[in-house]
């Protein structure tokens, strides 16, 4: 809703008066006269507040009194006569409006322009603050204490290669008959991406009884090492490792007879090519849980008979399943 304004200017502010900010907070006052009905005073104040973007008593306002006189006019609708006073002087308007509220919108929108009025006033004539005085030149170095360039400690630098030992229980078949447990572990060397390792594992004896007689029969146990080229496939992560590896095994089958008269034991070479994955963990400090599963291919597949026996030879199968779960720990 719009208001009709009109106004006369009774005493021009002067912006050059003596500095009207005070030194303690002083609130920009509004005083309001009206008839019954008509008291906008608290809706003009929270409104010139909202406008001004600040409360009215905060420390950076300019004092001013708002006087606002509101009477009814002879044909509906009010008027105000208004008067702003500051330090430098006085100033009065006058609005009309139809209704009370919009009236007191209107003396908002007039009291928060004639305060941004006074605020560019003021800073337009005060006076421009002396400039800060340039440094002094530095003193131009001497033949006796000549300035050298300042040397940065070089930074240590962080070893790549670290060791590691493992060992861990391990569960595999279908080389040897039936599912055997065991002990697996090894020593590693390694850097960033890739590392090299020496294991060993034991196969403990696994009975392989005879078909119409379980009583007797015979025991095969496998003993073995070998090597193992790795490349960790989650070397960027910190804790987490991931290699996937190249491996040669070598050691021995050793079968033994039980039941039997004559119980002999025989050796029989093992030699084994193949691949390994596994994925670690580390716990705290340089310890970590491990687990990998690795397949080998024998390149001799043996037959184990008992003597006398009619029953169908146990042959060493095409491929050797491992799978091992157990700790490490790395250094440094």
């Amino acid at each position: 809703m719009w208001a009709f304004m009109s106004g006369l200017v009774l005493v021009t502010l002067d912006p050059a008066a003596s500095d009207p900010r005070p030194s303690q907070p002083q609130p920009i006052v509004v005083l309001w006269q009206g008839p019954a009905g008509c008291d906008e005073a608290s809706h003009v104040r929270a409104e010139l507040a909202r406008r001004l973007g600040r409360r009215l008593n905060a420390p950076e306002n300019l004092p001013m009194t708002i006087s606002a006189e509101v009477g009814e006019r002879d044909g509906g609708g009010f008027r105000v006569r208004l008067r702003f006073t500051t330090p430098a002087g006085s100033v009065e308007r006058s609005l009309e409006d139809a209704s009370c509220r919009g009236l007191a919108d209107a003396i908002a929108l007039v009291a928060s322009i004639a305060i941004a009025q006074r605020e560019a006033q003021l800073e337009v004539a005060a006076p421009p603050k002396p400039a800060a005085p340039p440094p002094p030149p530095a003193p131009a170095p001497s033949a006796a204490h000549p300035t050298t360039p300042p040397t940065r400690a070089p930074t240590p630098l962080r070893s790549e290669v670290w060791g590691r030992v493992r060992i861990g229980a391990a569960l595999s078949g279908m080389a040897l008959p039936r599912l055997g447990v065991g002990l697996d572990g090894g020593l590693s060397v390694g850097g960033r991406r890739f590392l090299g390792e020496l294991f060993g594992a034991h196969r403990f004896p696994t009975a392989v009884p005879r078909a119409q007689a379980p009583s007797q029969g015979g025991t095969l146990r496998l003993t073995k090492g070998g090597l193992a080229g790795c490349y960790d496939a989650a070397w960027s992560l910190p804790r987490l490792s991931a290699p996937v590896c190249g491996v040669f095994e070598a050691g021995a089958i050793v079968s033994q007879g039980f039941g039997l008269p004559d119980s002999r034991r025989a050796h029989t070479l093992w030699l084994a090519p193949g691949g390994r994955v596994g994925l670690g963990w580390t716990l705290v400090g340089g310890l970590s849980v491990e687990a990998h599963s690795a397949v080998v291919a024998p390149l001799r597949r043996p037959k184990f008979v008992i003597l006398g026996d009619e029953g169908p030879p146990t042959v060493t199968g095409p491929v050797e399943l491992q799978v091992n779960l157990g700790l490490g720990y790395r250094f440094p």
